[in-house]
């Protein structure tokens, strides 16, 4: 297996990575580091030509101009919550209702996962 980093973009001055994984066979994933959004996976299709299989774009700007949560960590909930609204025991929580077109909670809010840049690190092992 073969990992390359390469410079994605910045955010607020803080660098995005983009890390590519490949194999022998020509098998790739590019992650990046903001949202832990796939970004592409290359794979053989049945005729034997490689193909990127993921939604995604080629650029950080795209990525911060909004999308449909393509290829991202969703973060703390990985769905809607009706009205942005739940209980536990006799306390109700309220969240922000996020999904303007239907008033629900959706995938964490506007500050999910999916908007962070995470920490990584790289460990090559021998198997």
């Amino acid at each position: 297996m073969n990992v390359e980093v390469s410079h994605f973009g910045l955010i607020n001055e803080n660098k995005v990575d983009l890390i590519c994984l490949s194999n022998t066979q020509g098998m790739k994933v590019k992650v990046t580091n903001y949202g832990c959004i796939v970004t592409s996976i290359e794979t053989k299709d049945r005729n034997g030509n490689i193909e990127d299989i993921v939604l995604g774009f080629d650029t950080l700007d795209e990525y911060l101009q909004g999308h449909p949560f393509f290829g991202a960590i969703v973060g703390r909930y990985a769905n809607r919550i009706n009205n942005g609204q739940f209980n536990i025991e006799d306390n109700t929580y309220q969240l922000e209702k996020n999904e303007l077109s239907t008033l629900q909670h959706i995938h964490g809010g506007d500050q999910g996962f999916d908007k962070y840049i995470w920490n990584y690190s790289i460990e090559k092992i021998k198997i």
